[in-house]
């Protein structure tokens, strides 16, 4: 029986069933096995993500809808997942059209694992492709990764689900990822997991 350590959340709104399905297969490729992935809808019932998620017939993976409809960039969707069916160690929200690599879980999980300074969140590099703020350049870039605003991604960090509730999701723009991290940064200490373990598409 599987006992996760880790819930993976993954809003989606209209996506390209190609670009899903690579979504839940860099899930399915972790060497960390004890994970579960919720994925989404945006408050509207979409058959075919419905279909692909009961095709990898996997207990870990499962398919919802939210409460409402919120356009909001999955930030609204990240924050009611928060509030209910999570309740495993850690938390990360993976983006339906990015990909974390082969060893993500493993080594941000080990990461927060070994730490012995209080510290709620792992943050890891990323390869970015964008779109990114002017000052970064032309994509893709190696995107490090500093809890404050424009410069770190959803995709770049693992949470103690103890702290992810403390901050809540902060909702209603493109940026809210960068506002939400900034906040837990503000509250709770971090390690640095430095290799580049995921792709942002």
């Amino acid at each position: 029986m599987n006992e996760a350590r880790i819930t993976i959340i993954t809003p989606t709104y209209r996506r390209n069933s190609a670009v899903l399905r690579r979504c839940l297969g860099c899930v399915r490729a972790q060497t960390f096995s004890y994970w579960r992935h919720i994925i989404c809808s945006d408050g509207l019932h979409e058959q075919h993500a419905a279909d692909l998620i009961g095709a990898e017939a996997d207990a870990r993976t499962t398919y919802c809808v939210s409460s409402r409809h919120y356009g909001d960039y999955g930030a609204s969707v990240r924050q009611e997942m928060l509030t209910s069916p999570v309740d495993t160690e850690y938390v990360m929200f993976l983006d339906d059209d990015n990909i974390i690599l082969p060893h993500y879980l493993e080594k941000m999980i080990r990461a927060l694992d070994e730490a012995s300074h209080g510290e709620a969140f792992a943050i890891c590099a990323i390869l970015h492709f964008g779109p990114l703020p002017f000052f970064f350049g032309k994509p893709p870039v190696l995107l490090r990764g500093e809890p404050r605003l424009l410069h770190i991604d959803t995709l770049q960090v693992v949470v103690r689900t103890e702290a992810m509730k403390a901050v809540g999701w902060r909702t209603g723009s493109y940026v809210a990822d960068g506002f939400t991290y900034q906040e837990l940064g503000k509250r709770f200490q971090y390690v640095r997991v430095d290799e580049c373990l995921a792709i942002h598409m």
